[in-house]
């Protein structure tokens, strides 16, 4: 039966389902009982005095105004309002809904899953404000929602930018088509700060490509473009090359796999010619010929900032190949080039070998070169061979299905035998290397690509130098020839450099075991045979020798060998004090540097940015002990606080020395947190004779009074910061130091020091500088950071990161 008493209105009821007409009362009123059990949600009894008529007119619910949780649906003023997201470019609407204060305008988001969450909230919201007459400012969401609504497409998100260290916009292989490539390009240019755009894989035509290119010329900032894989053709090529002549950001550009003929190569090479910023241009995979090829060698004699240049799968050959290789030979800026599965070998007496050698021998920049796959035959790979001699700057070489190798030393082999069709098909394009070495995301690597790298380059192989040290037993005679056998060079010896009263030899080796033995070759006498001495060192780890019948002259009575194992070289140019293709043995750098050394991270990963904690480091830590101390309550007058900062700034090293001492003293209060317990800090006390039963302030009750004021968290702000309540920590520890000082000799009678500065002076040189311990950079610059460390640290480096 419903009630006839009306009941009290309860925000609780608001909640409730409406009931249809005509559907009886039972639902109402099991309602009305769930409500009934709920305290929160009853009616508050009232005395019988006030009680109301008993038909009371029933008066409309009113929500009671919630200012914690303000939406745009719950804090509309008139109900007839139309119902739409709120702007932050309107900012009468803020002030209607959110009262008088004017907000800020925030910016627009377009990173991570807020900004795709505001994206699906825009694309649901749409068709309310597609109809709103209300003006709206341009956006990029709202400028590509209204253009896929023209096309009646689904969206794909936009704007949602992945955050590396510059923010772009990658929609590579969405395979979006021509019509949302060309709402994409409207509203892209729109983003602000975008600086990469990856639309590569997406059946993109040339002329949308055309029309994606021409709005992408009005971003001021954008600095990569990747159309790869694609159908771009002239018309592209054309609103690239005015984008090209106009930008003054743009550096990279993949056209990679597209359809680019003889005319779209000219335009983008006429325009290349004017170009100041461009260093990275992929035309591989591409439809031009030679016109195209010389359009290209006219652009590099007279562009001289192209550092990577990709033209492999071009069908490269003839006049356009040989004007091409030609241009390379004094070219000041071509770093990276990429030549490979091309026809390099197709003109009679190898003419263009011939020119490549030539260029090769004139050549000073280029350091990274793939001529893999072009059928170079064995008069043609001799010819490069020998030019390569005199070339100590190209570090990584690629030569495989051609017949010749490259070996450890980086000299190029040419080979009798025919070429390998199974070696040809094990392909892993240095653009790979490249990319990855300018994406500083540490999330990518190169273990997908890894199975089909050419071990062979150094760059690619992630080869590593190696500095190999013997020190003999005894003084060896001045004529006796030392030599270094590696399993990677089938174990030909290699001769050692004497330095002093020991023998050192730079090598460069690839990821995994090296095994490797030393031999002694000593001349008995004029006409005699040689003596040869085996060693095998005992300090380092041996592995057992595979014999093999008919080789004893290679290693005599050998049954172990050394080994090392050496990690995946993550730098950019791991040859360091090693040349490739070295003519005897030749050193590039002597000085050790620590660069170049294991301790490189050292850079990355320290807050100073250097291998020693700098004074730059220290007076930046002393600030923010500072701000989190209670000082200014200590001190209260400014010109006094002034001073005690300036002496606690030449003292603070030396007391975070002390603290680091003291928090190994001692329980631990906190296991994730480094601090000074209350006995450790008693441990201090006691170290530096800090404990005065006979002064006035300094007995050992005062101690401890002074170990609670520094744990002491005054204002809301240290309340709710992680700091341990019992325990003390680095600013806590600088607080407890100034308290004591001012103590033992501010606040005594008579009075000895007349300001703090002179207290903390006094009491760092009496008490505290005996008990300081050793400089932890004094350790890292006599005794870490050497050559001997370094390359101990690098031999064993395998067994420390397991």
């Amino acid at each position: 039966m419903v009630p006839t008493r009306p009941v009290a209105a309860s925000p609780m009821k608001s909640l409730l389902p409406a009931t249809p007409e005509g559907g009886g009362g039972r639902s109402n009123r099991g309602a009305m009982k769930s409500l009934s059990v709920i305290p929160s949600a009853t009616a508050p009894r009232v005395s019988t005095a006030l009680r109301e008529p008993r038909h009371a007119t029933i008066t409309p619910l009113t929500k009671p105004p919630i200012k914690e949780k303000l939406t745009f649906l719950t804090n509309l003023k008139d109900v007839g309002v139309e119902l739409r997201p709120p702007s932050p470019f309107d900012e009468r609407a803020v002030e209607a809904d959110y009262g008088p204060q004017l907000r800020p305008l925030m910016p627009e988001n377009y990173h991570g899953t807020d900004a795709l969450s505001r994206f699906w909230t825009m694309f649901q919201h749409h068709d309310t404000s597609f109809r709103s007459k209300r003006p709206r400012p341009g956006s990029p969401r709202t400028t590509y929602l209204s253009r896929l609504r023209q096309l009646a497409r689904c969206p794909e998100p936009l704007g949602v930018i992945r955050k590396c260290n510059s923010p772009r916009v990658d929609l590579h292989h969405y395979e979006i088509g021509n019509e949302l490539a060309a709402a994409m390009g409207e509203s892209i240019a729109l983003i602000p700060g975008i600086d990469s755009l990856n639309l590569a894989s997406n059946r993109i035509s040339d002329q949308a490509a055309s029309d994606v290119i021409a709005n992408l010329g009005a971003s001021p900032t954008l600095g990569c473009l990747d159309m790869s894989n694609n159908l771009l053709n002239l018309h592209a090529a054309t609103s690239l090359s005015a984008m090209i002549t106009g930008s003054k950001t743009l550096v990279h550009i993949n056209l990679e796999h597209n359809q680019l003929n003889n005319r779209a190569v000219t335009l983008l090479c006429d325009a290349l010619k004017k170009n100041q910023t461009v260093t990275r241009l992929n035309l591989s995979e591409n439809q031009f010929s030679t016109p195209g090829m010389l359009a290209l060698a006219s652009m590099l004699a007279e562009n001289a900032k192209v550092e990577e240049l990709y033209l492999s799968w071009n069908k490269i050959r003839g006049v356009g190949a040989q004007r091409l290789v030609e241009a390379l030979g004094y070219h000041t800026s071509l770093r990276v080039l990429d030549l490979s599965w091309n026809s390099l070998n197709s003109c009679p007496n190898n003419s263009v070998a011939a020119a490549l050698a030539t260029s090769l021998t004139n050549n000073k920049v280029l350091v990274h070169l793939d001529i893999s796959n072009n059928a170079l035959d064995a008069i043609a790979c001799g010819i490069l061979a020998a030019a390569l001699v005199a070339n100590h700057t190209i570090v990584g070489l690629h030569m495989v299905g051609n017949q010749g190798v490259v070996d450890s030393r980086g000299f190029v082999r040419p080979q009798s035998t025919p070429i390998a069709l199974q070696a040809q098909h094990k392909h892993c394009a240095i653009k790979h290397f490249e990319l990855h070495q300018d994406n500083q995301d540490p999330n990518t690597s190169l273990d997908a690509w890894w199975p089909y790298v050419d071990r062979a380059c150094w760059l690619c192989g992630r080869w590593s130098e190696h500095r190999f040290v013997w020190t003999p037993s005894h003084k060896l005679d001045a004529k006796a020839k030392v030599k270094l056998h590696l399993s990677i060079d089938d174990w030909t010896g290699d001769e050692m450099n004497r330095s002093n009263d020991m023998f050192v030899l730079y090598r460069m080796l690839p990821p995994g075991k090296t095994k490797y033995f030393i031999t002694v070759e000593t001349e008995m006498g004029p006409g005699a045979d040689k003596k040869r001495q085996y060693v095998v060192l005992k300090d380092k780890r041996t592995a057992r020798l595979l014999r093999a019948h008919g080789d004893e002259p290679l290693f005599g009575t050998l049954q172990h060998v050394n080994y090392i194992a050496m990690t995946r070289y993550e730098g950019a140019n791991p040859c360091h004090a090693t040349l490739p293709r070295p003519g005897a043995n030749t050193i590039k750098v002597l000085k050790w540097d620590i660069k170049k050394s294991v301790f490189v991270s050292r850079y990355k990963e320290s807050p100073s940015k250097a291998p020693v904690d700098t004074d730059a480091l220290v007076a930046k830590a002393y600030a923010v002990d500072l701000k989190h101390s209670k000082v200014d309550r200590i001190v209260r007058d400014v010109d006094r606080r002034r001073e005690l900062e300036a002496a606690g700034a030449i003292h603070y090293r030396a007391i975070t020395h002390l603290y680091r001492k003291y928090c190994a003293r001692g329980v631990r209060v906190a296991v994730d947190q480094v601090s000074v317990s209350l006995s450790g800090f008693n441990d201090f006390l006691s170290d530096c004779r800090l404990i005065d039963e006979s002064s006035e302030r300094c007995k050992a009750s005062d101690m401890d009074n002074v170990f609670v004021a520094a744990n002491l968290e005054v204002t809301e702000e240290a309340k709710q910061q992680d700091n341990p309540d019992r325990s003390l920590t680095r600013f806590e520890f600088l607080e407890c130091v100034f308290r004591i000082a001012i103590n033992k000799y501010c606040n005594c009678k008579p009075v000895e020091c007349e300001s703090p500065a002179l207290a903390l002076h006094r009491i760092m040189d009496e008490h505290l500088m005996p008990m300081v311990p050793p400089d932890p950079n004094d350790f890292r610059t006599r005794y870490l950071y050497k050559e001997e460390i370094s390359d101990c640290f690098l031999e064993y480096v395998v067994l420390y990161m397991f």
